[in-house]
């Protein structure tokens, strides 16, 4: 008979089955939305993910959760309720004011895709949405950080202060101050928010393998927002990877 862990586990790496096609058709339809399109979009988009929401929550209220997945389960299910909010925005969104309801679903859909991103670990279906493709065996090698790195890494956000604006940061998991990184600054604008840049302006990366959500832009980029050297006075969104324009050193913040 299957353990408590193991039924549990069982749940939600189904879910996890179900949640990487809704992560990639709501990713493509923000690359590809045209507002002249909207009816067509959400009838497309519901056409692909249909009724998913519902029943993912319904399983996870029946769930009993194991001693020691307490927080991991508050977080997936915090995840869950993004990615629902982001869904349920999009599609009911009015035609003649669809803007503001597009923000608030590319809002959301980027705080799902945050918490997301911290528990990858223990995902390995999603890990595909993460990981390019040809990288996927090298998995284990690009989440061992370098021994006696005591750097943060992984996503940041950085609050205003007196001396800087709020601004976002990646910083690699594998960083190494002994090595020169390339550095992306993306300097946000518009309507967005700073926090979301990384998973909601930036195009599918090819960097170390890591990919990087789309949406508007063409450029090959990253897909989490982080690292940027000490001295950002008013910047917004900062992100950075392994792969960039110029090379230059970074300091830790």
């Amino acid at each position: 008979m299957p353990t408590l862990e193991e039924r549990y586990r069982a749940v939600i790496s189904q879910q996890e089955e179900q949640l990487l096609p809704f992560l990639r058709a709501f990713e493509a339809l923000q690359e590809q939305l045209h507002l002249a399109k909207v009816a067509q979009h959400k009838q497309d988009l519901l056409d692909k993910v249909g009724d998913l929401f519902p029943p993912l929550n319904a399983a996870l209220d029946g769930l009993t959760v194991p001693p020691g997945l307490e927080e991991f389960h508050q977080k997936w299910r915090e995840a869950v309720a993004h990615l629902e909010d982001a869904y349920t925005s999009f599609l009911s969104g009015s035609e003649f004011n669809f803007l503001v309801a597009y923000f608030q679903s590319r809002r959301a859909f980027s705080l799902g895709k945050y918490l997301l991103y911290s528990l990858r670990t223990h995902l390995p279906t999603l890990q595909q949405y993460w990981l390019l493709p040809e990288v996927l065996p090298r998995r284990a090698e690009l989440e061992t950080p370098v021994a006696g790195v005591a750097a943060s890494t992984g996503v940041m956000h950085r609050p205003g202060t007196d001396a800087h604006s709020e601004y976002s940061l990646y910083v690699p998991e594998t960083y190494d101050p002994n090595r020169r990184w390339p550095l992306i600054i993306a300097l946000h604008g518009g309507h967005g928010r700073g926090d979301a840049i990384s998973y909601s302006r930036l195009n599918r990366s090819t960097v170390p393998g890591r990919s990087t959500s789309p949406t508007a832009t063409s450029a090959r980029s990253y897909r989490s927002s982080r690292h940027c050297s000490t001295s950002m006075p008013s910047i917004r969104a900062a992100s950075s990877s392994p792969a960039c324009l110029t090379e230059v050193p970074l300091p830790m913040p």
